[in-house]
């Protein structure tokens, strides 16, 4: 057993020798890494969250858990992609057939206009 001097003594050693309090300020400093960590992905849980939020409204959803439903819900081989390439394509179809619809009605104008004339000569005619 240790007498009372060698007890006494080693209770006065300062802190730094004592492996005890080494061990406890490496734990201390893993804690602040810890929370600092801790801090750090909180703070990116809320940007994550806030982006997720934005990106279930910009697809015409009040929130995520709606967007997720929806589209858990649909054809799993239909992507958001693919349905934005096809309306693309399917607007550019409809206004090219827009434009070919407007020449066919200017064209049927022209040919209602000569069809009223040749009535008009064949009148004369007769």
């Amino acid at each position: 057993m240790e007498d009372a001097t060698h007890l006494s003594q080693r209770a006065t050693d300062s802190p730094q020798m004592d492996p005890g309090s080494e061990n406890l300020s490496a734990l201390r400093e893993k804690l602040g890494r810890f929370q600092s960590t801790n801090q750090d992905l909180v703070q990116e849980l809320s940007i994550t969250s806030k982006r997720l939020q934005r990106l279930a409204i910009s697809l015409g959803f009040n929130d995520p858990y709606e967007a997720q439903t929806t589209i858990d819900s649909g054809d799993p081989t239909l992507t958001y992609k693919s349905c934005f390439c096809q309306l693309q394509e399917s607007t550019q179809t409809i206004q090219v057939q827009k434009m070919e619809l407007k020449m066919m009605r200017n064209a049927l104008e022209l040919v209602h206009a000569q069809n009223a004339e040749l009535k008009e000569k064949l009148k004369f005619q007769t």
